[in-house]
């Protein structure tokens, strides 16, 4: 089998991001946003370090401190496992997509997790002649239009001239 280039790479990094996509969705539906569950994988937000949740009352403590959030799947061969329900949840978005776990290996796509919620500190707010400007800073995988859209509260970007579909 060869290779993958780097136009394959760049489109199977696109499809691991709108399946982290669509089990963030899948929690929010289910009204999971603002909980972190035992059998989560949780990050540290001061170090990174990554954890497996055990006692949720604590780690929602700790989230609701901002010391801590839940992550989520950039699926892959490697990926730390959550368990519980997160993991069941997990499985149901591979299973919409018509993919398991041995799909990534095939692939080669190691996995990862994504910190599933971010806090913006840094959030400046100023007047502009055409509205309004805005400065921040993202982490890592975060999106500038996907927090743009949570500000704008809209469903669709502008088009380029400014104006909605």
């Amino acid at each position: 089998m060869p290779r993958a280039g780097s136009a394959d790479r760049f489109l199977l990094s696109a499809f691991q991001a709108w399946m982290f996509n669509a089990w963030l969705c899948e929690r929010m539906r289910r009204q999971l946003f603002e909980t972190v569950l035992a059998g989560d994988v949780a990050k540290r937000l001061d170090n990174g370090a990554l954890f497996d949740v055990v006692d949720a009352s604590a780690e929602n403590a700790r989230m609701a401190r901002r010391e801590i959030t839940y992550t989520g799947p950039m699926f892959g061969a490697r990926m730390r496992r959550s368990s519980g329900l997160p993991a069941e949840l997990e499985r149901a978005v591979l299973a919409a997509f018509g993919l398991d776990e041995s799909a990534f290996a095939r692939a080669r796509l190691s996995g990862t997790r994504r910190a599933a919620r971010i806090f913006v500190d840094d959030l400046e707010i100023s007047e502009h002649p055409r509205g309004v400007r805005l400065r921040f800073s993202l982490p890592k995988g975060a999106y500038a239009t996907t927090l743009l859209r949570e500000v704008m509260k809209t469903e669709t970007p502008p088009d380029a001239d400014g104006t909605e579909d």
